[in-house]
């Protein structure tokens, strides 16, 4: 019932921003998180890996059609500009100035033109547009790890992703209309939940505490060495 109602205010003052990209990955994240407790975590990774490729598809496909953008603030004018004339621009700043594989580096796009670029200055408006324009073929990788980073974790750690996985969710869903990297306080939220993810599966492969740098074993005494695999965590 706590859930329900502090999802349910959340979901609320998001539509107060009318920010629809938001609306909809908290929706999303919320109806999983109302879902029975047996199938959030899978849910939650399908929906994290699903985010991620909307994120790559959506300024790919959509490339060429023309879209009324016509409406006010609670209209989809803004995902039609996004469509339209942000993205559109956004690849083709991308092809003048790459060095293709490597896409047109750090600071390619987004805030960091108006120092040298203020002219041609695109916000991306995806995760999936930005990343290609810091890192080029290479975003496809990093989108994909960190779409996959939860998955294939044992049962028993599989309640403790559930924070993790439902911060990235958001994010990823967010990010079809939004270069969440861009905003400190998003990426601080997506590098520390990966993180937290990586270290659940070094910890669940060395079978206790493990160096979250390295994944080898860290001798804090008997209790601590206590394997995950039945079910319990005992810390010193």
């Amino acid at each position: 019932m706590i859930r329900f109602v502090l999802l349910t205010t959340t979901t609320v003052a998001v539509a107060l921003t009318t920010q629809k990209g938001a609306l909809a990955a908290v929706v999303a994240v919320s109806m999983i998180m109302c879902a029975p407790n047996w199938g959030r975590y899978w849910l939650l990774c399908i929906a994290c890996m699903a985010f991620a490729i909307v994120d790559a598809a959506l300024p790919v496909v959509t490339a060429g059609l023309l879209i009324p953008d016509n409406g006010g603030v609670f209209s989809l004018a803004s995902f039609a500009m996004r469509i339209s004339l942000t993205w559109p621009e956004a690849w083709q700043w991308i092809w003048h100035n790459q060095v293709f594989p490597f896409g047109v580096g750090l600071g390619g796009i987004g805030g960091a033109q108006r120092f040298y670029a203020a002219n041609f200055f695109n916000p991306s408006d995806n995760l999936f547009v930005f990343l290609y324009a810091n890192f080029g073929v290479l975003s496809l990788l990093y989108l994909g790890w960190v779409a996959t980073i939860g998955r294939r974790l044992p049962r028993n750690v599989q309640s403790m992703a559930i924070p993790a996985l439902a911060i990235l969710a958001f994010n990823l869903g967010y990010g079809a209309a939004l270069s969440m990297l861009e905003d400190q306080v998003s990426a601080l939220f997506i590098g520390a939940s990966a993180g937290m993810l990586w270290q659940l599966h070094q910890v669940a492969r060395a079978g206790q505490w493990s160096n979250p740098f390295s994944g080898e074993p860290v001798d804090r005494g008997p209790s601590a060495a206590k394997s995950f695999h039945d079910g319990t965590v005992r810390v010193n």
